[in-house]
């Protein structure tokens, strides 16, 4: 849902209104939108009764 609110809607606002930098703020929501969505991604096929816990100073999660 952030991928959607704070990158298609405000990318398109950005080039309706042609504003340069607003689109490029868009772009980091976008790029940071990608983490999320590859965690998202790799927990697909756990259980709905899985505790996930995300690790403290590494990239990934505990199940």
């Amino acid at each position: 849902m952030s991928g959607v609110l704070m990158g298609l809607l405000i990318a398109i606002y950005a080039l309706i209104f042609d504003n340069i930098w607003l689109f490029i703020f868009e772009v980091f929501f976008t790029f940071a939108m990608v983490g999320d969505a590859l965690m998202v991604y790799s927990l697909r096929n756990e259980t709905m009764n899985t505790y996930v816990q995300d690790h403290p100073s590494e990239v990934g999660c505990y199940l």
